[in-house]
C-alpha cells in the first residue's frame, strides 16, 4: 500500500448546478421547550468487531441526542496507505481528516463510525501479522462491510437513514460497500476519490511530476520520455504479474516499483484490478451520491474524476453529484486555514447529508396554536419559497422531500414544545420561527409562525430566506 504522491496542479472548472433549500440560520427554542426536552450528552464510544478472525478497533461519535432518538449515521473510511481512523499516518502525517469529518457531521446530529482497518492503529495487522503478503483489498471490503452492519444496528441510530463516506482510495471500499449495503445505504460520499485504476493513478501523478521537473528546468525533454515509458512498462510489467522493470530508473523511482512488488503485491493487484467507474454502474437506482474534488489536489485533479463522475449519472443516481471545492486541498482544507475542514468542504457535506431528507412546514395562528390540516403534497427542493407562500394562503402543513421520493405527513406539535416524527430518512425537529401574518381566505385563521423540521440538525434553526 503506497500513498500518493504529490504532482503539480492540473485544473479545470466543471459546472456544477445545485438546488438549494432556503438559507438557514440558528435560532432559540422558548426555554419551556427546552426544558421539555432531556437530552443525553455526547459522547465517544470505543467499539469493537471481529471480521476474518481480526478484532478491529473503532470510535463510535454519538451526538447529544434526546432519549430515544434515532438518528442518522455515517460509516467514514480513510484514504490509501496506514492511515488510521483518523485520518492520520501518525507521526509524519496527521491531518486528522475523518475526526474533522465525525466533528462536523457531529454538529449537525449525526452518528458516525470510524475505525482502524488493517495495518493501522489498534487493530494492526491482526490475523495477516504472520502473512501480511495474503492481505488483500476485498479483505478491507470485508472490514467496512462489517463496520457498516454494526452501526446500522445502533440503538441511536436510524437504519434507514445510514450513509457511507470515503476519503481519497477510501472512497472506492465506499462504492463497493454500497453496491450491496445491507440495510441499503441512504447515500454515498465520495471525497476527493480514487477515481480510476490504481496504478493508472500512480502512472498519471509520476508522469505529471515528470511534467512540471521538465517547465522547472529539472530535466530534458528526453529524460522525461525515458523515464515515461520505464513507468509505462513496469505498470504493464505489474499486471503481466511479472516483476517489474526498474532498469532505467533512478533509484528512487526504482524504489517506488521495488516495494510495489513486495508484501504489498497482492493488495495492490486486487486493488487494481477494480475500475471505480465499473463499480459505480453497479450502486442501485437512485442511491444519492456526493462526488468532490479540488481545484488544488494535486494527488486527484478534478479531470481524474469525470469518467466516474459521467457513470455515476448514467448509472441513475440522484444528487448533489459532483461538487468542485475551490481552493481546497486532497486533506479537504484551505491550506491557509489547514486545522479545519475548509467551507466549501463543509457546505458540499451539508448539501450531501441533506439530501433525500424531509423538510416539513406545519402553520401555527398568532396565538402559536397550530392550525390548519395536515396534507400530503407533492413539492420539489426548488419551490420553497412557494411553499411557504402557499402555507400562509391555506393554512395547511405542506411536506416537502428534499430530492425526490415519497412525502410524509407533517403533524403540529403542541404550543411551546418539541417532538420528533418517525419518517423514512431520519427523526425531525420542530423548531418555531417566525413569518408574515397571512392574508388568505376568511376561514382560514390568520397565520403568522410556522414551523420547520430540519431532520439533520441538533441546534434549533429558523427560516431566514425562502427566497
Amino acid at each position: 500500500m503506497i500513498s500518493f504522491g504529490r504532482m503539480p496542479r492540473t485544473v479545470r472548472r466543471i459546472t456544477v448546478g445545485t438546488v438549494m433549500l432556503g438559507t438557514i440560520a440558528a435560532g432559540t427554542l422558548p426555554a419551556t421547550a427546552v426544558q421539555a426536552m432531556p437530552t443525553t450528552p455526547a459522547t465517544d464510544r470505543e467499539i469493537t468487531f471481529t471480521v476474518d478472525g481480526t478484532t478491529t478497533y473503532g470510535t463510535l461519535h454519538i451526538p447529544a441526542h434526546r432519549r430515544g432518538q434515532k438518528m442518522p449515521a455515517v460509516l467514514l473510511l480513510p484514504g490509501s496507505g496506514p492511515t488510521d481512523r483518523n485520518g492520520d499516518q501518525p507521526p509524519a502525517l496527521t491531518p486528522h481528516t475523518l475526526a474533522k469529518l465525525a466533528g462536523a457531521l457531529a454538529h449537525d446530529g449525526v452518528v458516525s463510525l470510524r475505525f482502524d482497518k488493517y495495518g493501522t492503529g489498534r487493530t494492526g495487522l491482526g490475523a495477516y501479522a504472520g502473512r501480511p503478503e495474503t492481505l488483500d483489498h476485498p479483505a478491507f471490503v470485508r472490514q467496512a462491510a462489517t463496520a457498516y452492519r454494526l452501526l446500522a444496528g445502533q440503538p441511536e441510530v436510524n437504519r434507514r437513514a445510514v450513509r457511507l463516506i470515503g476519503h481519497s482510495e477510501g472512497a472506492l471500499t465506499a462504492l463497493r460497500v454500497a453496491v450491496a449495503a445491507e440495510p441499503r445505504t441512504a447515500g454515498v460520499g465520495l471525497l476527493q476519490p480514487l477515481a480510476k485504476r490504481f496504478l493508472d493513478v500512480l502512472a498519471q501523478q509520476l508522469h505529471d511530476q515528470l511534467a512540471a521537473a521538465v517547465a522547472a528546468g529539472q530535466m530534458s525533454r528526453q529524460e522525461q520520455l525515458t523515464l515515461g515509458r520505464a513507468v509505462d512498462r513496469a505498470v504493464a510489467d505489474f499486471r503481466a504479474h511479472r516483476p517489474p522493470d526498474t532498469s532505467a530508473m533512478p533509484p528512487a523511482l526504482a524504489d517506488l516499483f521495488r516495494a510495489l512488488d513486495g508484501p504489498s503485491r497482492r493488495y495492490v493487484e486486487t486493488i487494481d484490478a477494480i475500475d471505480p467507474v465499473a463499480v459505480a454502474y453497479q450502486l442501485p437506482r437512485r442511491t444519492p451520491v456526493l462526488l468532490t474534488c479540488g481545484t488544488i489536489d494535486p494527488q486527484v485533479p478534478c479531470h481524474m474524476t469525470t469518467p466516474l463522475a459521467v457513470a455515476l449519472e448514467q448509472a441513475h443516481t440522484r444528487g448533489p453529484g459532483r461538487i468542485v471545492l475551490s481552493g481546497v486541498a486532497h486533506d479537504l482544507t484551505d491550506p491557509a486555514n489547514p486545522d479545519v475542514l475548509a467551507p466549501a468542504t463543509l457546505d458540499a457535506l451539508g448539501r450531501f447529508m441533506r439530501y433525500g431528507a424531509r423538510t416539513c412546514i406545519a402553520p401555527r395562528n398568532h396565538q402559536g396554536v397550530p392550525v390548519g390540516r395536515n396534507v400530503r403534497r407533492a413539492i420539489s427542493p426548488a419551490a420553497t419559497a412557494a411553499a411557504a407562500q402557499t402555507l400562509n394562503r391555506t393554512g395547511q402543513a405542506i411536506a416537502l422531500s428534499a430530492g425526490g421520493g415519497s412525502n410524509t405527513i407533517c403533524s403540529a406539535p403542541p404550543a411551546g414544545t418539541t417532538r420528533t416524527a418517525s419518517v423514512p430518512t431520519g427523526p425531525e425537529r420542530w423548531v418555531n420561527a417566525p413569518t408574515a401574518p397571512s392574508t388568505g381566505p376568511k376561514h382560514t385563521p390568520a397565520i403568522s409562525q410556522y414551523w420547520v423540521a430540519l431532520p439533520h440538525q441538533t441546534s434549533p434553526s429558523k427560516i431566514t430566506s425562502t427566497q
